[in-house]
């Protein structure tokens, strides 16, 4: 569904990339983070990170909508329009 095109950063147990879906060329940040390196309050302040994400209260203009969140046994992925600062 995506084509890599680079990463944009990463930290102890996540990676962020940058990504074009093939459907219609838009570019999106997915973030992948490797749940099997996490301890259970690792896994917990990944998830209160999501919720956070996620809320419907929080301004649109300070962070970009999260557009999916998977996951795999060993993985999660977030995805979320990727934004240009100019």
């Amino acid at each position: 569904d995506f084509e890599y095109i680079k990463e944009l950063g990463k930290g102890a147990f996540a990676k962020v990339y940058l990504v074009r879906r093939y459907s219609d060329d838009t570019l999106y940040a997915i973030k992948k983070v490797k749940l099997a390196s996490l301890s259970s309050k690792e896994r917990e302040n990944a998830l209160n990170e999501i919720k956070i994400l996620l809320d419907k209260n929080i301004p649109k203009s300070s962070i970009a909508k999260i557009m999916d969140v998977s996951r795999s046994n060993l993985l999660h992925f977030i995805s979320s329009r990727y934004l240009i600062k100019n």
